[in-house]
């Protein structure tokens, strides 16, 4: 697996928005759009921490995915990339640092390296052709 650095953020922001960051690429929509979005299903839950990563289950349900467990404890996110599928979209939570990031095509993509990292839960979608 590759880790590919790729920053949707327009403003070339690098803290504060993997939320963001990866409900775009997830969706394959622009960076703006996912804030819209995001802020909306936080809005509306009663939820004033928009960009937080406690957010996304609610948000992600929403949008009719399942959360997923990690297939064991401990699990890296390089480990779970090794085994992910090609044609499928994986949006990973990183247990810590509290990250959202993305696997698409096998390769992490993401603006700093979490190969490392060890994963909690994930959603998964056919990669869109």
């Amino acid at each position: 697996m590759e880790y590919i650095y790729h920053n949707m953020n327009p403003f070339g922001k690098h803290v504060r928005d993997c939320v963001y960051r990866a409900v775009a690429h997830f969706f394959n929509e622009p960076w703006r759009v996912a804030v819209i979005r995001v802020v909306r299903n936080a809005m509306a839950s009663g939820n004033v921490n928009f960009n937080y990563t406690t957010n996304i289950v609610d948000f992600m349900k929403n949008q009719g995915y399942k959360r997923l467990k990690a297939p064991h404890k401990g699990i890296t996110v390089r480990e779970f990339g090794r085994q992910a599928k090609q044609n499928e979209v994986y949006l990973i939570h990183v247990a810590k640092p509290q990250h959202l990031t993305i696997i698409d095509d096998g390769n992490l993509i993401d603006i700093w390296d979490c190969r490392d990292c060890v994963m909690d839960y994930y959603f998964k979608k056919e990669k869109e052709v």
